[in-house]
């Protein structure tokens, strides 16, 4: 898994890029499974339950977050 529980992370665009506007998130768990929005026949893929902004969200892609310390700065 890309996170783990406790982790704060960034939320991103498809891109890849960080979104100023909204504030860190905290990883509460994560699986396997299908991301909201999936269409049937993709492959399942690692998706993240997260306190965002005082309520929790489901079923968010992995592809959507980076840990805060990472958030904005090049991969290495």
């Amino acid at each position: 898994m890309k996170f783990n529980r406790g982790d704060l992370v960034a939320i991103t665009s498809p891109l890849g890029e960080l979104i100023n506007e909204c504030p860190p998130a905290l990883i509460l768990s994560g699986g396997i499974g299908y991301s909201v929005g999936i269409h049937k026949g993709s492959e399942p893929e690692e998706i993240y339950t997260i306190l965002f902004s005082g309520g929790l969200e489901t079923k968010v892609s992995a592809d959507w977050l980076d840990l805060v310390e990472r958030a904005g700065q090049p991969s290495p």
